[in-house]
């Protein structure tokens, strides 16, 4: 079980190719997370509010922010403004400890697209870091539908096979036309039959 007491350095550790930066209001949260990437060699700085975030992100390298939802909206909006203005390449994932709907929705506006719920543990990091990959690639999010792809023989396949009943439904049709006015025929000429036999029973003289 990890010790979530220790305090956590606000210190850059030195840096590595790949950067995590971790804006938490409550050290515990931070410690969390920063436990999971250090673990992984992965160099790790927290902050504990925007102004210390943005100071660190203005002289290092980032890949990946994990911001707290719970900071001061106002202050949470101006770090994503700057995030999104001069650090595009930086992977943004909001973090909550519990459910807030409305403040999700007001952050998408901002550029936020992947949101991590308390417990913060491995499996659950791993799996929004999955989902911040798929929409980079331009699939939905895990929670939404997903995109279907179809093999490249099956795109070939599809378009014969949609001409093919097309065919077929017309010349059902013709077929169907064909039928119904030998079916009117046959009656028309049963119809003057039985009136000729009629016509001959009475005495009637024919034309």
């Amino acid at each position: 079980m990890i010790d979530s007491n220790p305090p956590i350095s606000k210190q850059a550790r030195p840096l590595e190719k790949d950067n995590i930066l971790i804006v938490q209001s409550e050290s515990e949260d931070a410690h969390q997370i920063d436990v999971f990437f250090s673990m992984r060699g992965y160099a790790v700085h927290c902050a504990s509010n925007d102004r210390e975030a943005i100071e660190f992100l203005e002289k290092n390298p980032v890949n990946l922010a994990f911001i707290d939802i719970h900071l001061p909206r106002k202050n949470l909006i101006d770090l994503l403004k700057y995030l999104k203005n001069k650090k595009q390449n930086v992977k943004i994932i909001i973090t909550s400890k519990f459910p807030d709907l409305e403040a999700e929705r007001e952050l998408k506006t901002h550029g936020a697209k992947v949101f991590l719920r308390a417990p913060f543990g491995a499996i659950w990091i791993e799996k929004k870091i999955a989902e911040h990959a798929r929409i980079e690639k331009g699939e939905k999010s895990i929670w939404g539908a997903r995109k279907v792809r179809f093999p490249i023989r099956m795109k070939i396949t599809i378009p014969y096979l949609f001409l093919a009943l097309l065919i077929s439904l017309a010349g059902a049709y013709i077929v169907s036309q064909l039928v119904q006015e030998s079916i009117e025929e046959r009656f028309r000429n049963q119809l003057l039959a039985t009136g000729q036999i009629a016509a001959d029973l009475i005495g009637i003289p024919r034309k």
